[in-house]
């Protein structure tokens, strides 16, 4: 009886295992989307969305709506050149029946003129899902 529950217990967090990496892939991929900022999915926040920006050399924090994020982005996107992301991993998530709170980094690369940048972009995101799918209602982005 004994080894039966072992094995019951191995086959179970066998199991759960399988299940989150599947949730965790979909949520990669979903968090990949909002690293195109060329591209970025307007479409998949929500529109009561807010951003909180901490920038490294900037002394107060950047809030933004939806709309003032695009245009932000948007001029960032006329003086930066050849961006880049690699390693993006997601650090933490928990996931309920309506929201999923996680927190993910990535690297990123990119040329202002002649000089090259890099850094690291940490971000605590909150996704609202829905019978429509999933929709950003808040992010805090450290960079």
């Amino acid at each position: 009886m004994k080894k039966i529950s072992k094995l019951f217990l191995v086959v179970f967090f066998f199991f759960f295992t399988i299940q989150k990496s599947y949730a965790s892939d979909d949520l990669k991929i979903f968090l990949l989307k909002f690293t195109d900022f060329e591209n970025y999915p307007w479409e998949l926040l929500s529109d009561e969305f807010k951003a909180y920006y901490r920038i490294t050399g900037i002394d107060v924090p950047l809030i933004f709506d939806k709309n003032q994020l695009k245009e932000f982005y948007d001029e960032q996107n006329k003086v930066i050149e050849n961006y880049k992301v690699e390693n993006l991993i997601v650090l933490d998530s928990y996931e309920s029946d309506n929201f999923i709170n996680l927190t993910y980094q990535f690297d990123w690369f990119a040329s202002l003129g002649n000089t090259d940048m890099q850094g690291i972009i940490s971000s605590h995101i909150i996704i609202e899902k829905s019978d429509a799918g999933w929709f950003v209602i808040f992010e805090a982005v450290n960079q």
